[in-house]
């Protein structure tokens, strides 16, 4: 099961299988930069927080990791891709001194450290569906259109009125995760089950 320590090992191995010169640039991070998992980072899987001088606009210092809780559902290797992905980004960003995003260096990097350089994440909605304890679908078509941690007012009606699914016309059905059946929203808000 992984957690902040075992992110932290895993990091420290990968630092201690680079060059002098890098491992003195990123160990004092890997080893105290406070690493959190977020259960409503949504966009990203994960990503590190860089410190930015304000006058000269280079980074200064690196703030936290923070990872999706979602990661966490994939499986070993597609999580040490992250992380080293998130500790390459940290690497490039303190050497040169600005955030070098996923351009050639930061590829030279991850080869040179053997990270895949892909940018992004192939998320799969199959895996990541149980992170969340609602997952809303079309009640037209049965497609997965997204899953929630927790559902406010505004939610529930964005997702009625304003669906991300184009031809539902907001016909959703919302399935508890918790509860293990569909739930369904009145307006007053009042949670009742369907029968």
């Amino acid at each position: 099961m992984w957690d902040e320590n075992k992110i932290r090992d895993y990091m420290l191995e990968i630092t201690n299988k680079m060059t002098a010169r890098d491992k003195e640039i990123v160990l004092k991070y890997v080893e105290t930069l406070p690493i959190k998992i977020d259960g409503r980072l949504k966009k990203n899987m994960a990503y590190v927080s860089m410190g930015i001088d304000i006058e000269t606009k280079e980074v200064i210092n690196a703030v936290q990791f923070k990872f999706s809780k979602r990661l966490f559902y994939y499986n070993d290797d597609e999580i040490k891709h992250v992380i080293g992905h998130e500790l390459m980004h940290l690497l490039v960003n303190l050497k040169y001194k600005k955030d070098m995003e996923h351009n050639k260096i930061w590829k030279i990097y991850c080869n040179k450290y053997g990270i895949p350089d892909n940018q992004y994440f192939e998320n799969d909605i199959d895996i990541e569906k149980d992170a969340y304890r609602y997952h809303v679908y079309c009640k037209l078509c049965g497609k997965y259109l997204g899953g929630y941690s927790r559902l406010s007012q505004n939610q529930v009606m964005k997702l009625i009125y304003m669906s991300k699914h184009g031809t539902d016309d907001g016909n959703i059905r919302i399935y508890d995760n918790k509860l293990g059946k569909d739930v369904e929203f009145k307006f007053s808000l009042e949670l009742v089950e369907n029968n």
